[in-house]
């Protein structure tokens, strides 16, 4: 369900290839890990959030890395280039809350499973090309797509599931600057803000977030037209807000390395 929304972005390559437009299309796999906490209040609520912060790696069992499908596409049209990236992490563990979880009491031991698709896409112009060195800046979306189910299944509150449904498409100041040494290159991107996301999200959630996101792919092209890839993403949230009828906390961190190969026209 959430892979095939990070492939279709290949399907981009075959619509605007045949437009004559510069692109370039990569694909591969990235070993992802999910880092940090996150607090729910009760449905009465009157719990302050700073007091009930579970751990995503010792408290709800997401310990281990994640390998997930990556794609990404970029377009040069003119004076604008078009950059589109997506990933998926997709774990489930079990742990033992060391505080409340929502509705589930604290030392529950806790059943997670956690979905988590991020899709980007960035416009950008050219500041500076010097052929060798270039910089871009622009805007760009990223769009966080969230499910997570947390469910005791033994101690306290057996039976009880939390569950959390959240599609917040994000809007970033971005950049993107690239070294070009022929065959071999090096693309870094960086997008961030710090927003409201009342007016962007697809219910009555709403939420102050500090977001940021980095990209970092060095290329390297044994033959025309072919090359292959290694790099590194790192995405961070922190914010606090309500989702799903519940107040929340959160501050994560998703990173990891990637690896790939792509072609270029």
């Amino acid at each position: 369900m959430h892979i095939p929304r990070t492939l279709c972005l290949f399907s981009l390559s075959g619509l605007f290839a045949c437009s004559g437009l510069g692109i370039k299309a990569d694909a591969g796999y990235a070993q992802l890990d999910l880092t940090g906490n996150m607090a729910l209040a009760p449905t009465a609520g009157g719990v302050p959030l700073g007091t009930i912060k579970v751990d995503f790696e010792d408290n709800l069992g997401l310990r281990d890395s994640y390998g997930s499908p990556y794609g990404r596409v970029e377009l040069a049209a003119g004076v604008a280039s078009f950059t589109f990236s997506g990933l998926n992490y997709d774990k489930s563990g079990r742990g033992t809350l060391n505080a409340s979880f929502g509705d589930i009491p604290v030392n529950a031991q806790v059943q997670t499973d956690l979905q988590l698709t991020n899709l980007k896409g960035a416009i950008h112009f050219d500041l500076l090309n010097l052929g060798i060195v270039r910089i871009s800046p622009g805007v760009g979306v990223d769009l966080m797509d969230l499910n997570m189910d947390v469910t005791a299944v033994a101690g306290p509150g057996l039976g009880t599931t939390e569950s959390l449904d959240v599609i917040a498409p994000i809007p970033i100041a971005f950049v993107q600057g690239e070294v070009d040494l022929g065959p071999v290159s090096g693309t870094l991107d960086v997008g961030g803000i710090k927003v409201n996301l009342k007016d962007f999200t697809n219910s009555n959630d709403t939420a102050d977030v500090t977001f940021w996101d980095v990209e970092a792919l060095l290329r390297w092209s044994p033959i025309p037209k072919l090359e292959v890839f290694g790099g590194y993403r790192w995405i961070h949230l922190e914010g606090d807000g309500k989702a799903s009828g519940q107040d929340f906390a959160a501050n994560l961190d998703l990173r990891g390395f990637i690896l790939g190969g792509g072609i270029y026209f």
